[in-house]
């Protein structure tokens, strides 16, 4: 039901302290209606009261406004979906929707503050009319000019707000800017490295995505699972040390060869000694540590166990695997079902044990993975032959 209380002229008292803070208040009408000039606010008036909608339209309306008027809460709701609303001045007490159920509606599906005002000041608080979300609650009788100073004050904040969040995005956006580039460095580094190599490009990639999917089974948080992925491509950076007589010949290494060959690790953590970024401190201790073995066994340092960095022990695994099943100037691929053998068989030798089972469940995905960066089939492996450098131990791996 209305209210029968009418928006009033400002009393005595309100037009004396209009008047002591004129200037100020002047000031704050001409900075809305400058803020307004480009593309004036719109708002949405909803009172039952024919009276109070042509006063506040008609004042509103002098200052600039575009304003819509709804008699009630459906009406409100109708004229939402047809006008992109800035603010809701809402009187509480209406039929069919009253205005505490239009607050919640609007705060839950449109971009719009509300004020509430009422003449029931004994049945609702402040405080719960802001917990509802209210931007304000004017109390009635109010002057327009009182409404028009607390309306400037919301219409401001929501042009902070959207300021702060164009800022936002352009410093999001540069930001990624530089990610990008910054990593689009690293990957073309990586590539000049192992230039000779035709795979690659596409071996990192894969290394990449292979890490990333182990660590985010292992249940590591997003970034460090971001870095991982970036910093695992670097694994071998220190191969750009190695003559490449050693590096693409093609058949069996002799002693001496592979002393030199084994110094890519080391090469490859002075080159990315003292980092000053994250990724590059991940991949420090990737190329420094990823052909440690579990056992002790391994080079360059013959560390063990959990004192091999996680990071050094997952590219372990997924590298290994990779240079399994792929082409390299030594060797054919092998199958998918051997590469798999000779890694359980390495389970708590070379690998860590807990990493072994986490790849081995999830080699569905790591497969998915290499048909979709190798854009096709897995290569046809039927008819393999070993390679001269694998030729020795391998098949005895296999054996029951």
């Amino acid at each position: 039901m209305p209210e029968n209380r009418d928006f009033q002229q400002p009393s005595a008292q309100s037009h004396g302290e209009a008047k002591a803070s004129g200037g100020t208040y002047q000031a704050g009408l001409t900075d809305t209606a400058q803020m307004m000039a480009a593309q004036p606010a719109h708002i949405l008036v909803a009172d039952d009261e024919k009276g109070i909608r042509d006063i506040l339209k008609m004042a509103l309306t002098r200052q600039g406004f575009v304003v819509h008027i709804a008699a009630n809460g459906r009406e409100a709701l109708q004229a939402l979906d047809q006008h992109k609303v800035d603010v809701v001045i809402s009187d509480i007490r209406m039929p069919e929707l009253d205005g505490i159920q239009l607050l919640q509606l609007v705060r839950q599906k449109y971009d719009a503050d509300v004020i509430i005002m009422t003449g029931f000041v004994t049945d609702y608080s402040y405080e719960q009319l802001i917990t509802c979300g209210a931007a304000d609650f004017v109390q009635k009788p109010a002057s327009p000019n009182e409404m028009l100073v607390r309306l400037k004050r919301i219409l401001r904040e929501r042009q902070l707000i959207r300021e702060r969040n164009r800022q936002h995005e352009k410093l999001q956006a540069a930001h990624r800017e530089l990610r990008n580039s910054y990593l689009d460095t690293i990957n073309r580094l990586i590539i000049a490295a192992e230039y000779k190599d035709e795979n690659t490009g596409r071996h990192v990639m894969r290394i990449g995505r292979y890490c990333a999917l182990i660590a985010e089974k292992i249940g590591l948080q997003q970034q460090v699972i971001n870095n991982i992925r970036f910093s695992a491509s670097m694994h071998d950076i220190g191969k750009i040390g190695i003559p490449d007589h050693i590096l693409l010949k093609p058949g069996r290494l002799t002693d001496e060869e592979w002393e030199t060959m084994k110094k890519h690790s080391e090469i490859g953590a002075a080159i990315l000694s003292e980092p000053k970024s994250e990724i590059l401190r991940y991949a420090y201790h990737i190329a420094l540590t990823h052909h440690e073995w579990w056992n002790g066994e391994g080079y360059p340092n013959g560390i063990q166990g959990d004192n091999i960095p996680l990071v050094g022990r997952i590219v372990k695994v997924v590298d290994t695997f990779d240079a399994l099943t792929s082409a390299r100037p030594y060797k054919q691929p092998y199958p998918v079902n051997v590469a798999l053998k000779i890694i359980s068989r390495e389970r708590g030798r070379q690998f860590d044990p807990r990493l072994v089972d986490i790849f081995m469940n999830n080699i569905k995905g790591i497969l998915a993975i290499k048909q979709q960066i190798d854009q096709g089939a897995l290569p046809d492996t039927t008819h393999f032959i070993w390679s001269e450098r694998d030729s020795d131990y391998l098949p005895d791996i296999l054996k029951d």
